[in-house]
């Protein structure tokens, strides 16, 4: 008899990571059981309580298929949420098309949200920790030291320092940094690098050649237990080990054309949807959305420092004042009174 089969999606339960898609089925087909599917996808060795499985009908999710290269489970709701790698680039404000101009209040509002928000989330994960480090103590990726100190990221600021490049560092002194250095181990020599925020470590070191920079001046750091290529996997991602709920700049992930054209807003819309995102301030400019794997934590805790930059930079040149980089990210003794005024807030360090 002729039949048509639905996919069933063989899961994780506590985190939504697909382990297994059967695919859909037609014509002259018997639809598998249990065991013979834990067998075809190579899930025999998998505690059988740890997975959970999604039972689709014929062709349901038909076009998010075609359009979209990966999915898992919303384990809150028992739907496929899609994604493509092209959500994972880093979009910068200085590249978009459409540049919104915000208020002071606006501006602090987006780094209030990274900051008691988004970073506050990383103290909840096994793979990340916070530490202080000297410049003595951290390794730099010597590519940045070349041509691309100008280029990269097409960053106004470092543009500007590039003919004095301990002009970063000494600014930092005066003014202090907006986010924390990301930092992990590499597995090749066993040292621990900067991974983000490399220039801010070059041009430390540079200032310290110059007795610019105190020996003794630390950086916060977020570490991360592992492999940092590990952490930006798209293809195969490690799943945290429970949701989180993150924030995001609504400009920093979707088409900023939304603003002048009601058809692309109305394809924003839908695509939020498919997200399952929502909009949290009244600006409908700060969107949240639940993360489930290491890579979406990076790219949500990455997307503020690498969007707003440009748009303090801006905002400095422009008004002749800066945007105030908050003490608990210059100041150990400022970090730990932070630590101690939130529940349960002393992880890692």
């Amino acid at each position: 008899m002729h039949r048509e089969i639905g996919r069933k999606i063989y899961y994780i339960k506590s985190t939504g990571e697909v382990l297994y898609d059967t695919g859909e089925l037609q014509g002259y087909v018997i639809e598998t059981n249990l065991e013979q599917d834990l067998k075809n996808g190579n899930l025999e060795t998998v505690p059988r309580q740890q997975i959970g499985v999604l039972k689709l009908d014929y062709g349901e999710y038909r076009e998010h298929f075609k359009n979209y290269n990966f999915f898992k489970v919303n384990v809150a709701n028992q739907r496929l949420h899609f994604y493509n790698k092209e959500i994972y680039r880093m979009k910068l404000y200085n590249e978009q098309k459409h540049q919104k101009k915000y208020t002071e209040e606006k501006i602090y509002e987006f780094y209030d949200t990274y900051l008691n928000y988004n970073l506050v989330n990383a103290f909840n994960l096994d793979k990340v920790k916070f530490n202080w480090k000297t410049i003595d103590e951290l390794n730099i990726r010597t590519r940045i030291l070349d041509r691309s100190w100008v280029t990269y990221f097409k960053d106004d600021y470092l543009a500007e320092s590039a003919r004095d490049r301990t002009k970063l560092a000494l600014d930092i002194l005066e003014n202090g940094t907006y986010w924390p250095l990301v930092t992990a181990v590499s597995p090749d020599d066993g040292l621990l690098y900067a991974y983000e925020g490399n220039h801010r470590v070059i041009s430390a070191k540079l200032a310290a050649i110059e007795g610019k920079w105190p020996k003794d001046k630390k950086f916060l750091c977020m570490e991360l237990d592992g492999y940092y290529g590990d952490f930006k996997l798209v293809d195969n991602q490690v799943a945290l080990e429970k949701p989180l709920l993150q924030r995001f700049p609504f400009a920093g992930i979707y088409d900023t054309e939304a603003y002048i054209s009601e058809e692309v807003r109305e394809n924003v819309m839908a695509q939020m949807k498919d997200d399952e995102a929502i909009f949290v301030d009244e600006d409908n400019e700060i969107v949240q959305k639940q993360i489930y794997t290491y890579t979406e934590f990076m790219h949500s805790n990455q997307i503020f420092p690498h969007w707003l930059r440009d748009i303090l930079y801006k905002f400095r040149e422009e008004n002749g004042r800066i945007i105030r980089p908050n003490k608990i990210i210059n100041d150990e003794n400022e970090w730990n009174k932070w630590l101690e005024s939130r529940a349960g807030g002393s992880k890692g360090v």
